[in-house]
């Protein structure tokens, strides 16, 4: 068989160009997702470069990546599947064996096996040397992953703070540069820390979704930043999005999936001693209580306050912001979940004042005006259940002096249910109350709206 080792492995195996054709393209794939070098998995063939390759009369080598891919199909350095023949010689396969022989008297001798085997572990450390040096390398330094850490730090605080339109550009930046550093190569000890910043930023851009009335999209950013989690193996983290899942479902009035959600995330936060562990035992009671279950809403409470005496804060919790759970927000939610229980279960009023207070004398740095806007309408619930009209105004009085860029989703429902209330007896008549209606409505009818960053 005259030509060149490439062609006699080619007809050994009996392939056309349609068959060599999907052989490479396999080969590329499973190089690239050796090397971690998507643009590798996109090579291909023409069946032109296929019978000048066939011919024996190439003149030089294929392209670097595709010689890497024959070299990994045909386990040949490409020089030698591509060398020529010494004159007056012919390549041809030993039947009993299935060796490609090189000369006239290949059919009588054979390649000893200690040669063979000597010549493949020469192919297999110059692949571990090339395994090595990508090993070795790194898009990455310690600094890039502080630096996220430390921006993901700051949006975390301010996200609580803030109107959302004055950050969501810089939290897309950072889910798109750990996206990229993602992409790239790290050793493995950056790639949890990287997937743990990547379910950080996308956790966030998540919890925007929802603020700005789009839960469709929360759920599909919570999903990914469930994987980002799972990568990172950060049982904290894992918990936190299942919280985050529970909140979007709470909110869309998916109370059952909130519930799941919320129960789904406490085995995972109860292998930490953070704040973690509480935020789910809050949303559990408070999607138990929209779904009349009084005794499950008692005892996730009971549970929620019990979580205090253990906690120790974790790396979350030292995110700060919307990454931690705080006393005055654990309070805000025992509010928010004794709205929903039957008349004169629970003194809704007292709790709302106790969260309230608390909130006001709280470090700034924990503030929240959302969830201080979300006390103030349970507050007026409260009063409202009283029979305290002019009390609930008062209470609403801040939250309707909030910037239409702070409207966010949450803010908007609880004021709409507060509106429901004023629309039963003893309120639905009384032109006191059409007025705060008429007031409400207005509000609502103005929602945060963040421009996209471009």
């Amino acid at each position: 068989m005259e030509g060149n080792l490439f062609k006699a492995l080619v007809t050994q195996r009996r392939w056309v160009f349609e068959g060599f054709q999907s052989q490479f393209e396999q080969a590329a794939r499973d190089l690239a997702a050796e090397e971690r070098d998507p643009r590798i998995g996109t090579l291909t063939v023409a069946e032109r470069t296929f019978r000048n390759w066939t011919s024996g009369r190439v003149k030089t080598l294929p392209q670097p990546d595709q010689c890497r891919v024959l070299e990994r199909l045909f386990g040949h350095p490409a020089e030698e599947l591509f060398g020529k023949a010494p004159a007056g010689a012919s390549l041809s396969t030993s039947g009993d064996s299935g060796l490609i022989l090189l000369g006239r008297e290949a059919r009588a001798t054979r390649q000893p096996p200690g040669l063979r085997l000597k010549g493949q572990l020469e192919m297999a450390a110059h692949r571990a040397e090339r395994f090595g040096d990508f090993a070795e390398s790194s898009d990455v330094d310690s600094s890039t992953i502080e630096n996220v850490q430390f921006e993901l730090q700051r949006l975390a605080t301010a996200y609580t703070q803030r109107p959302l339109g004055s950050i969501l550009g810089d939290l897309i930046s950072a889910q798109d540069q750990t996206f990229q550093l993602l992409e790239g190569r790290q050793r493995p000890d950056q790639a949890k820390d990287l997937y743990l910043l990547a379910a950080i930023s996308t956790g966030m851009l998540a919890k925007a979704s929802h603020d700005l009335g789009d839960p469709r999209s929360a759920m599909t950013h919570a999903r990914t930043a469930v994987i980002c989690a799972e990568n990172a193996a950060h049982d904290g983290m894992q918990g936190w999005i299942r919280g985050l899942q529970s909140m979007v479902a709470y909110w869309a009035g998916q109370h059952q999936t909130a519930r799941k959600y919320a129960r789904q995330g406490l085995p995972f936060a109860n292998r930490t001693a953070g704040t973690g562990r509480i935020w789910l035992s809050a949303l559990e009671a408070r999607a138990s209580a929209a779904l009349g279950d009084a005794e499950g809403t008692r005892a996730a409470l009971r549970k929620a306050e019990d979580g205090w005496n253990l906690m120790l804060p974790d790396d979350l919790d030292q995110y700060g912001g919307i990454l931690t759970f705080t006393r005055p927000r654990q309070l805000y939610y025992a509010a928010d979940a004794m709205v929903w229980l039957p008349p004169g279960e629970a003194d809704i009023e007292t709790a709302a004042e106790l969260a309230l207070r608390t909130y006001e004398e709280a470090p700034s740095a924990i503030r929240s005006f959302s969830d201080e806007a979300g006390t103030r309408t349970d507050l007026a619930l409260g009063r409202l259940a009283q029979g305290e009209l002019e009390g609930a105004v008062e209470a609403l009085g801040p939250v309707f002096e909030l910037p239409a860029a702070q409207r966010i989703n949450g803010i908007r429902t609880s004021m709409m249910h507060v509106h429901d209330a004023l629309r039963t007896a003893p309120y639905r008549q009384t032109a006191a109350a059409s007025e705060v209606r008429e007031q409400i409505e207005g509000f609502c009818q103005t929602p945060a709206v963040v421009p996209l960053p471009r």
